[in-house]
């Protein structure tokens, strides 16, 4: 399987933003290392300690097709660092 170079990397990160524990602070800062315009959360994503689905306080949905949906990353949502 052919990977970039820092796919670890990345990898970790999204982790890292689909746990609950993580801050608001750290989650816009991954947001903005890949500038991230979409979020999809389905079942892989809340099996990644996301029960409380804390990542996706701020963001609009925009799409939902059983258990998965897409989220956007709005300018607002990077103003208020994820607060409503």
């Amino acid at each position: 399987r052919a990977e970039t170079v820092y796919a670890d990397i990345a990898e970790a990160e999204a982790y890292e933003f689909f746990d609950d524990s993580t801050s608001p602070e750290r989650r816009e800062a991954i947001l903005d290392k890949y500038k991230v315009s979409y979020v999809v959360f389905g079942p892989r994503e809340a099996a990644l300690n996301a029960s409380q689905r804390r990542c996706l306080a701020g963001l609009t949905l925009l799409f939902r097709a059983g258990k998965v949906e897409v989220y956007e990353v709005g300018r607002s949502w990077r103003i208020t660092g994820g607060l409503p």
